[in-house]
């Protein structure tokens, strides 16, 4: 049930944000993105085109329930103000104009996860730009 529950406060996480009045976020991401991840002791994101994200969110621990595979999210940022969050970002790095809205977790090796670029286009929803999954 906590997982459950973690995944829940990760899709209200990222439906409640942005403008409080539904408009978007700073990011200019406008289409997909070609997220990579480059393996190291701390793994390091990057994304081409080289735009604004509004959220940055990197899941882990894939397991299946009652209502499909859910993920627990393992460090998650949010742009501030009127702050886009930029590539290349190191895992557990909070990059300036960026706020923390989960605190890194410690990552586990030989564990599967999945990154993701975020936008907020308006009208309180919001676009996965990019979508990576690695193992540490």
């Amino acid at each position: 049930m906590k997982r459950i529950g973690l995944f829940l406060l990760a899709v209200v996480m990222v439906a409640g944000c942005g403008g409080g009045d539904g408009t978007n976020g700073p990011g200019d991401c406008t289409g997909d993105v070609s997220l990579t991840v480059t393996a190291g002791k701390v793994p390091t994101f990057s994304w081409i085109p080289s735009c604004g994200a509004d959220k940055f969110i990197v899941y882990g621990n894939p397991h299946e329930t009652e209502v499909g595979t859910v993920w627990d999210v393992a460090w998650s940022i949010g742009y501030s103000g009127e702050t886009a969050i930029f590539p290349s970002l190191v895992y557990g790095i909070v990059p300036p104009g960026a706020d923390e809205i989960v605190d890194a977790q410690p990552l586990v090796r030989g564990t599967r996860y999945q990154a993701k670029v975020i936008t907020l286009p308006g009208d309180y929803t919001f676009k996965e730009n990019g979508v990576i999954e690695f193992i540490y």
